[in-house]
Protein backbone atom coordinates (compact mmCIF):
# COMPACT_ATOMS: atom_id res chain seq x y z
CA UNK A 1 0.00 0.00 0.00
CA UNK A 2 1.46 3.61 -0.70
CA UNK A 3 2.29 5.86 2.18
CA UNK A 4 2.07 8.70 -0.18
CA UNK A 5 -0.43 11.33 0.98
CA UNK A 6 -2.85 12.50 -1.72
CA UNK A 7 -3.30 16.28 -1.76
CA UNK A 8 -6.84 16.97 -1.47
CA UNK A 9 -7.73 20.47 -3.36
CA UNK A 10 -10.95 22.90 -1.83
CA UNK A 11 -13.17 23.81 -4.38
CA UNK A 12 -12.90 26.73 -5.86
CA UNK A 13 -15.18 29.80 -4.63
CA UNK A 14 -17.40 31.03 -7.64
CA UNK A 15 -17.14 35.08 -6.69
CA UNK A 16 -14.30 36.29 -4.23
CA UNK A 17 -15.46 38.67 -1.75
CA UNK A 18 -14.40 41.74 -4.06
CA UNK A 19 -16.18 40.36 -6.75
CA UNK A 20 -19.52 39.94 -4.45
CA UNK A 21 -18.59 43.24 -2.26
CA UNK A 22 -18.51 44.61 -6.48
CA UNK A 23 -22.22 43.39 -7.46
CA UNK A 24 -24.23 44.40 -4.31
CA UNK A 25 -22.13 47.90 -3.64
CA UNK A 26 -21.17 51.01 -5.61
CA UNK A 27 -18.26 53.56 -4.47
CA UNK A 28 -20.01 56.55 -2.56
CA UNK A 29 -18.35 59.72 -4.13
CA UNK A 30 -18.47 63.26 -3.07
CA UNK A 31 -19.62 66.33 -4.70
CA UNK A 32 -16.49 66.98 -6.97
CA UNK A 33 -16.68 62.81 -7.51
CA UNK A 34 -14.23 62.24 -5.35
CA UNK A 35 -13.97 58.43 -3.40
CA UNK A 36 -15.62 59.21 0.41
CA UNK A 37 -14.21 55.64 1.69
CA UNK A 38 -17.95 54.69 1.86
CA UNK A 39 -19.97 52.15 0.05
CA UNK A 40 -23.78 52.44 -0.93
CA UNK A 41 -25.30 49.06 -0.74
CA UNK A 42 -27.60 48.49 -3.87
CA UNK A 43 -29.95 46.80 -1.97
CA UNK A 44 -31.02 48.99 1.07
CA UNK A 45 -28.95 51.85 0.38
CA UNK A 46 -27.10 51.45 3.28
CA UNK A 47 -23.33 52.73 3.84
CA UNK A 48 -20.54 50.32 5.05
CA UNK A 49 -17.18 52.19 5.36
CA UNK A 50 -14.41 50.44 3.97
CA UNK A 51 -10.90 51.00 3.53
CA UNK A 52 -8.66 49.59 0.45
CA UNK A 53 -6.39 47.42 2.32
CA UNK A 54 -9.09 45.82 5.17
CA UNK A 55 -10.73 43.35 2.46
CA UNK A 56 -14.30 43.05 1.75
CA UNK A 57 -15.28 40.96 4.72
CA UNK A 58 -17.41 43.66 6.41
CA UNK A 59 -18.96 44.70 3.06
CA UNK A 60 -19.60 40.72 2.15
CA UNK A 61 -21.27 40.34 6.21
CA UNK A 62 -23.69 43.13 4.78
CA UNK A 63 -24.47 40.71 2.10
CA UNK A 64 -25.15 37.46 4.33
CA UNK A 65 -27.25 39.65 6.38
CA UNK A 66 -29.91 40.55 3.69
CA UNK A 67 -29.95 37.25 2.28
CA UNK A 68 -30.42 35.03 6.09
CA UNK A 69 -32.82 38.27 6.73
CA UNK A 70 -35.01 37.69 3.37
CA UNK A 71 -34.87 33.54 3.93
CA UNK A 72 -35.98 34.53 7.97
CA UNK A 73 -39.78 34.07 8.41
CA UNK A 74 -41.53 36.42 10.94
CA UNK A 75 -41.82 34.20 13.41
CA UNK A 76 -38.29 32.14 14.39
CA UNK A 77 -36.45 30.61 17.45
CA UNK A 78 -32.85 31.11 18.72
CA UNK A 79 -30.42 28.62 19.91
CA UNK A 80 -28.63 29.54 22.42
CA UNK A 81 -24.80 27.73 22.48
CA UNK A 82 -21.36 27.99 23.50
CA UNK A 83 -18.80 26.94 22.15
CA UNK A 84 -14.74 27.03 22.29
CA UNK A 85 -11.88 27.83 20.33
CA UNK A 86 -8.07 26.54 22.08
CA UNK A 87 -8.93 28.04 25.68
CA UNK A 88 -11.14 30.57 24.33
CA UNK A 89 -15.17 30.05 25.04
CA UNK A 90 -17.48 32.21 22.77
CA UNK A 91 -21.28 32.54 23.21
CA UNK A 92 -23.03 32.01 19.94
CA UNK A 93 -26.81 32.21 18.92
CA UNK A 94 -28.29 30.67 15.97
CA UNK A 95 -31.65 31.32 13.57
CA UNK A 96 -33.78 28.13 13.88
CA UNK A 97 -36.70 28.55 11.17
CA UNK A 98 -38.08 26.03 8.85
CA UNK A 99 -37.74 26.70 4.97
CA UNK A 100 -39.46 24.85 1.52
CA UNK A 101 -36.03 22.88 1.57
CA UNK A 102 -35.86 21.78 5.08
CA UNK A 103 -35.08 23.27 8.59
CA UNK A 104 -32.32 26.38 8.59
CA UNK A 105 -29.55 27.27 11.25
CA UNK A 106 -27.46 30.28 10.53
CA UNK A 107 -25.32 31.41 12.87
CA UNK A 108 -26.75 35.39 13.76
CA UNK A 109 -24.21 36.13 16.25
CA UNK A 110 -21.15 34.99 18.11
CA UNK A 111 -19.33 36.90 20.60
CA UNK A 112 -16.14 36.12 23.24
CA UNK A 113 -17.83 34.85 26.93
CA UNK A 114 -15.91 37.28 29.38
CA UNK A 115 -15.73 36.28 32.95
CA UNK A 116 -15.55 39.94 33.77
CA UNK A 117 -17.14 42.66 35.77
CA UNK A 118 -19.75 44.72 33.45
CA UNK A 119 -19.57 42.31 30.47
CA UNK A 120 -23.50 41.46 31.00
CA UNK A 121 -23.68 37.99 31.00
CA UNK A 122 -26.83 38.03 32.75
CA UNK A 123 -30.20 37.62 30.87
CA UNK A 124 -30.76 41.33 30.78
CA UNK A 125 -27.58 41.37 29.25
CA UNK A 126 -28.10 38.68 26.79
CA UNK A 127 -31.61 40.15 25.81
CA UNK A 128 -30.01 43.72 25.03
CA UNK A 129 -27.58 41.50 22.70
CA UNK A 130 -30.25 39.99 20.64
CA UNK A 131 -32.21 43.34 20.52
CA UNK A 132 -28.80 44.93 19.01
CA UNK A 133 -27.92 42.43 16.73
CA UNK A 134 -31.34 41.42 14.81
CA UNK A 135 -32.12 44.42 13.09
CA UNK A 136 -29.19 43.61 11.37
CA UNK A 137 -31.96 41.11 9.64
CA UNK A 138 -34.31 42.77 9.76
CA UNK A 139 -36.17 41.46 12.78
CA UNK A 140 -37.43 42.95 15.99
CA UNK A 141 -37.39 40.84 19.30
CA UNK A 142 -41.07 40.53 18.93
CA UNK A 143 -40.86 37.62 15.98
CA UNK A 144 -38.95 35.16 18.62
CA UNK A 145 -41.77 32.89 19.55
CA UNK A 146 -39.01 30.02 21.39
CA UNK A 147 -35.42 29.50 22.73
CA UNK A 148 -33.58 26.73 22.86
CA UNK A 149 -30.59 26.10 25.16
CA UNK A 150 -29.43 25.05 28.57
CA UNK A 151 -31.45 24.79 31.46
CA UNK A 152 -29.24 27.47 33.12
CA UNK A 153 -30.92 30.10 35.27
CA UNK A 154 -29.72 32.71 32.76
CA UNK A 155 -31.51 30.99 30.27
CA UNK A 156 -35.11 30.56 32.27
CA UNK A 157 -35.01 34.56 33.44
CA UNK A 158 -34.42 35.49 29.48
CA UNK A 159 -37.31 33.33 28.27
CA UNK A 160 -39.26 34.56 31.32
CA UNK A 161 -38.13 38.21 30.36
CA UNK A 162 -39.03 37.69 26.23
CA UNK A 163 -42.22 35.33 27.75
CA UNK A 164 -41.07 32.62 25.46
CA UNK A 165 -40.94 28.90 26.18
CA UNK A 166 -37.68 27.31 26.47
CA UNK A 167 -36.59 24.43 25.15
CA UNK A 168 -34.18 23.20 27.06
CA UNK A 169 -32.23 20.09 27.43
CA UNK A 170 -33.82 16.54 28.63
CA UNK A 171 -30.40 14.80 29.49
CA UNK A 172 -30.72 15.40 33.38
CA UNK A 173 -34.53 13.73 33.11
CA UNK A 174 -33.25 11.13 31.46
CA UNK A 175 -30.38 10.42 33.84
CA UNK A 176 -33.26 11.05 36.68
CA UNK A 177 -34.90 8.00 35.32
CA UNK A 178 -32.22 5.86 34.88
CA UNK A 179 -31.16 6.69 38.86
CA UNK A 180 -34.76 5.43 39.51
CA UNK A 181 -34.71 2.26 37.39
CA UNK A 182 -31.04 1.39 38.86
CA UNK A 183 -31.76 2.02 42.59
CA UNK A 184 -33.32 -1.89 43.12
CA UNK A 185 -29.91 -2.94 42.17
CA UNK A 186 -27.71 -0.07 43.89
CA UNK A 187 -25.87 -3.11 46.46
CA UNK A 188 -25.20 -5.34 42.95
CA UNK A 189 -24.03 -1.87 41.78
CA UNK A 190 -21.95 -1.31 44.37
CA UNK A 191 -19.99 -4.38 44.65
CA UNK A 192 -18.94 -4.46 41.43
CA UNK A 193 -17.70 -0.50 41.93
CA UNK A 194 -15.34 -2.42 44.49
CA UNK A 195 -14.20 -4.78 42.25
CA UNK A 196 -13.15 -2.43 39.57
CA UNK A 197 -11.32 -0.62 42.15
CA UNK A 198 -9.15 -3.67 43.18
CA UNK A 199 -8.57 -4.95 39.41
CA UNK A 200 -6.84 -1.02 38.74
CA UNK A 201 -4.01 -2.88 38.84
CA UNK A 202 -2.28 -5.28 36.11
CA UNK A 203 -1.18 -7.89 38.17
CA UNK A 204 -5.12 -8.32 39.95
CA UNK A 205 -6.41 -7.85 35.90
CA UNK A 206 -4.13 -10.39 35.30
CA UNK A 207 -5.43 -12.69 38.19
CA UNK A 208 -8.77 -12.40 37.06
Amino acid sequence: MSTSLVAFNSPRQAFTPKQIAAFVFKPMLDEEGDLTGYHVCKACGKRRKHAPNNGYTILVTHVVEITIGKEMPVDFGLILDDCSFGTEQYQGVYGCYETPSGPQYPLLSISPAMDERGDHLTAEGHLMAIERFLPFFGKTIQGVKFLVGDNCAVNKRLAKHMKVPLVGCASHRLNLAVRDFLRPHESALEEVQQLMRKLRTLNQAAKL
